[in-house]
């Protein structure tokens, strides 16, 4: 999954780092972790909150930049193409499974007729 530091999540949301921090991060409407030092926000739940969060008023922040719409697509369609890429490893994984399974099954039919024959 991909996840990005509060500094990114403030230019990507237009929503300033002590808000993101004190109104969404403190008080648990958004998780973010320690990673190499630095805190990170899950870029999924990031989207979420713009789509639950982004239409309030907040005279304090009419002043911040709009949502960096083309930042946020760009992350977006990385985070899908890490998702398709997971998917197609999945599948030849389930295939190789199954590949194994069906030998497994023909050598079992095979020694079962090869025990009844003996």
């Amino acid at each position: 999954m991909t996840k990005v530091s509060i500094t990114e999540a403030a230019k990507l949301t237009g929503i300033s780092k002590s808000t993101l921090y004190y109104r969404y991060i403190k008080t648990g409407l958004l998780n973010a972790e320690f990673i190499d030092g630095v805190r990170r926000i899950e870029l999924a739940d990031l989207v979420k909150l713009i789509t639950l969060h982004g239409q309030e008023d907040d005279p304090v922040e009419l002043h911040q930049p709009q949502i960096n719409h083309e930042r946020l697509v760009t992350l977006l369609r990385q985070q899908l193409s890490e998702a398709n890429q997971r998917e197609k490893l999945l599948i030849a994984q389930i295939e190789r499974l199954i590949s194994i399974q069906q030998t497994l099954v023909n050598q079992y039919a095979t020694n079962s007729t090869d025990n009844l024959l003996a």
